[in-house]
């Protein structure tokens, strides 16, 4: 049987492929980057935290006041003579604490190198610290001149011992 010429003819499926657009979704370049300003942004909130807990954790410390080992070797350090600093002092500070200190000073092997120990004193907290300085000022020519003729001929023996070393 023929078809009737006024009867619709079907077209057969098509096979050809139409792109789909998924509503509401993402590429994968898309979530790639927002994966990584997420980690940047990360990294950057969790540097300011432990910034800011180390800046609390150094005031706490430090009381809102300078710690009484460095006012100490301050005034230590502002000392004219070798026997004032072993004199030592006294710091009135605010709330009624006072500051003690004193230092033993020995002489080194080095012209003008003093080995000191700061002892230091406030109210409940006490403490010890040594230190070398450089003091000229606190030197004795008399104890100074032997060791500085020492070091010299010590550098000079080194020196020739290197120009000896040095030929063939």
């Amino acid at each position: 049987m023929k078809p009737k010429s006024g009867s619709s003819k079907r077209k057969p499926p098509s096979t050809r492929v139409s792109p789909r657009v998924s509503p509401g979704g993402f590429s994968l370049p898309e979530v790639l980057l927002a994966v990584v300003l997420l980690a940047l942004a990360a990294v950057a909130v969790g540097q300011t935290v432990r910034s800011a807990l180390g800046v609390l954790e150094r005031s706490r410390d430090v009381g809102g006041r300078p710690p009484l080992q460095s006012l100490a070797t301050r005034a230590l350090l502002q000392s004219d003579s070798r026997e004032e600093a072993e004199d030592g002092g006294r710091l009135d500070l605010p709330d009624r604490l006072r500051l003690e200190w004193s230092a033993e000073t020995e002489t080194t092997g080095i012209p003008d190198l003093f080995a000191v120990t700061l002892d230091w004193e406030a109210d409940r907290e006490a403490g010890e610290r040594n230190l070398y300085l450089y003091r000229p000022e606190w030197s004795d020519p008399v104890d100074r001149d032997p060791l500085q003729e020492r070091a010299r001929r010590a550098i000079e023996d080194h020196l020739e011992d290197q120009r000896w070393e040095r030929q063939p």
